[in-house]
């Protein structure tokens, strides 16, 4: 099965917030990160948006930032 890695400008504009909404999720451990290198992360399409409809459906009030 191929994995969709994409950066955080994709993944921020995926779920229309801003990038720094988004390291927030990774700092808070709601989002799992490949890491490149020390500077660099990825995100999997997949594993983020099956979260990210989990967390959604407990609460459609959820605020995640």
């Amino acid at each position: 099965m191929d994995t969709l890695l994409v950066s955080t400008k994709e993944i921020a504009a995926r779920y229309s917030v801003h990038p720094k909404t988004v390291l927030k999720w990774v700092r808070a451990k709601i989002l799992p990160v490949v890491r490149i290198n020390k500077r660099c992360i990825r995100f999997n399409v997949t594993a983020c948006d099956k979260i990210m409809n989990h967390r959604t459906s407990l609460s459609p009030n959820l605020v995640l930032a």
